[in-house]
Order: structure tokens, then C-alpha cells, then sequence
């Protein structure tokens, strides 16, 4: 049983936003890795824990800290607008 065209199409958008996203995020991460890979300064360790901890917590945990920082981000923009 061959994919439909609409199957295909899904198929292709996903692996354009993969290779955009790669291309948005590579300069970025590259400017992270270089001074974390090539040299030592205090707080190198804090740098290293902060990179390699979304790979070390699980999805949810991640998911849960990022909602609560939004909205904790977004109710002192409301109270600062409001004041």
C-alpha cells in the first residue's frame, strides 16, 4: 500500500521545517559548543549543566518547567503593565 499524495506532502513539510530548524538553531549551538569544547573559564560547569540538562530530564519534566516559567514570565509582564 503506496502513501497517498497527501501522505507525501506531510512527509516533505516535516523534513522542511527539520532542515530549516537545523539551519535556524546550528549557528547558535556552534557558538555554545566552541568556547564549551575549547576552552576553561569559571562557570564552564553551570554552561555544561545548563546545555546537556533538556537531554537529561525527561520530556515532561522539561515541558512542565518551561510552562511554569511562561506563565510565572507572563503574569509579572501583566502586573507590570498594569502598575
Amino acid at each position: 500500500m503506496w502513501p497517498t499524495p497527501a501522505e507525501w506532502q506531510i512527509v516533505g513539510f516535516t523534513l522542511a521545517v527539520c532542515a530549516l530548524s537545523t539551519l535556524v538553531i546550528l549557528p547558535f549551538g556552534m557558538a555554545v559548543a566552541w568556547p564549551l569544547a575549547r576552552y576553561r573559564w569559571p562557570g564552564k560547569l553551570l554552561g555544561e549543566t545548563l546545555v546537556t540538562l533538556p537531554l537529561v530530564l525527561p520530556p515532561v519534566a522539561t515541558g512542565l518547567l518551561l510552562l511554569n516559567f511562561s506563565v510565572a514570565a507572563a503574569e509579572s509582564a501583566i502586573s507590570y503593565i498594569n502598575t
